[in-house]
């Protein structure tokens, strides 16, 4: 099923890449396999069951007679998670069964997605492609609640950053952040309104990778992990440093760099510097917290739906025939022929599609491989991981052993049963 709808996307995105449209058929049928296998899941990605062992323990406590507001504000079981993700297990578990609460997750982080892609990514095909190994199976798969976060961000609170609506964004700013803490970064999208000049990213993201580097060094890690606040040194003494990690982060750097290179010998434009500059600024806040892989990678993700706006908006400037106010323009600039122009053009948005859709299989397979080692499933191969739905949960437990609190499979019948 996953490669399925790897390929079915790429299908998608290269019809929209020719015909310059996006064939709504495909789109459609992208959109119900992806989203559908999203709410249907069952057991799937690096932490299901770890959601699944908070949950349960929240549900204990409240059946016991315990405080829901001491719960909530007080987090007095010690369960990891901010103040609105807890509130938001202590109301589901009253009513609804885990499975059922990750549905209901699953079906408002989809409806906040599409509504991202339809209302501000002109290739709708290419946008949920560069979505689904990014941000579906990377944060919605993996980390539910930072998944709900940038869904509610990204569908909503988006919005207000483009109607210049300042204090609604803090305030959604704010309520992501209730969920997942990290998401406090973002309201760093307005430092390219000050801070234009592309030199000023690379320099910090010089500065902050060689910070980054240096923290690694175990007796400075052992340092941050008393000094840090617990949500954060939670995952440094657990995460190492990983070259393989560091490598795939620095090579989409590279991509969007590529990308934003081809943008500004074509088509500048404001708002797309932006994005990059955006999406740059997350790539430094990575290489300050490489030292700590689980650190980085959950920051990182806040970051990529700057990469997605821009190559999803960008690519059908590229790949459509240049206008007679591009051509004057380039050649204002110091291009020559306009033939010669039309053809380079052409070359290099060809190639920009290649780079990017070869970088997103990587990226792809990079998550299949993390959710067969975390999930201790016994055959590791990439093309073994099996989608597992709430149809078939039992199945899940046939392909590798289960902490002891996810021993006794939840049947079909139980999915179904209201608390």
């Amino acid at each position: 099923m996953y490669y399925f709808c790897l390929i079915l996307l790429i299908i998608g995105a290269l019809l929209e890449f020719n015909y310059h449209k996006t064939n709504k058929w495909i789109f459609g049928l992208a959109v119900l396999v992806v989203f559908g296998m999203l709410c249907l899941r069952y057991g799937q990605g690096t932490d299901y069951f770890s959601y699944y062992e908070h949950f349960r323990a929240i549900d204990r406590y409240l059946d016991n007679g315990g405080d829901f507001w001491g719960l909530v504000l007080r987090n007095v079981i010690d369960v990891h998670g901010e103040t609105g993700w807890i509130f938001v297990l202590a109301v589901c578990s009253r009513y609804f069964s885990f499975v059922q609460t990750v549905f209901i997750i699953s079906i408002v982080s989809s409806v906040l997605y599409f509504r991202f892609i339809v209302k501000y990514c002109q290739y709708k095909s290419m946008a949920l492609l560069l979505m689904y190994p990014t941000v579906i199976l990377s944060a919605t798969f993996g980390t539910i609640r930072q998944g709900l976060a940038m869904a509610i961000f990204m569908g909503l609170v988006y919005g207000y950053y483009m109607e210049k609506k300042y204090i609604k964004f803090v305030i959604g700013v704010s309520v992501c952040s209730l969920l997942h803490a990290g998401c406090i970064i973002l309201l760093l999208i307005y430092v390219p309104n000050v801070m234009k000049s592309d030199s000023f990213y690379n320099v910090l993201n010089i500065f902050c990778w060689s910070v980054g580097i240096g923290l690694s060094v175990p007796m400075l890690k052992s340092f941050l992990t008393r000094v840090l606040p617990y949500a954060v040194s939670y995952y440094i003494p657990s995460s190492n440093f990983s070259y393989a990690a560091i490598i795939i982060r620095l090579s989409m750097m590279a991509v969007i760099w590529y990308c934003y290179k081809i943008i500004k010998k074509y088509k500048p434009n404001l708002l797309w510097q932006k994005w990059y500059q955006f999406f740059m600024l997350g790539a430094a806040t990575y290489g300050l917290f490489c030292f700590s892989g689980f650190i980085a990678s959950r920051l990182m993700h806040l970051y990529y739906f700057a990469a997605i706006l821009l190559v999803s908006n960008v690519l059908p400037g590229l790949s459509n025939r240049l206008t007679e106010v591009d051509k004057e323009i380039l050649m204002i600039n110091g291009y020559n022929s306009a033939n010669g122009l039309e053809r380079l053009k052409k070359r290099d948005s060809r190639q920009l599609f290649v780079i990017i859709t070869m970088y997103l299989i990587l990226i792809f397979f990079t998550h299949v491989r993390a959710f067969l080692s975390q999930g201790d499933y016994y055959d590791k191969g990439l093309f073994s991981y099996p989608y597992i739905s709430v149809f078939n949960s039992e199945d899940r437990f046939k392909y590798g052993p289960m902490d002891e609190v996810c021993r006794t499979p939840i049947t079909t019948e139980q999915l179904f049963e209201m608390d």
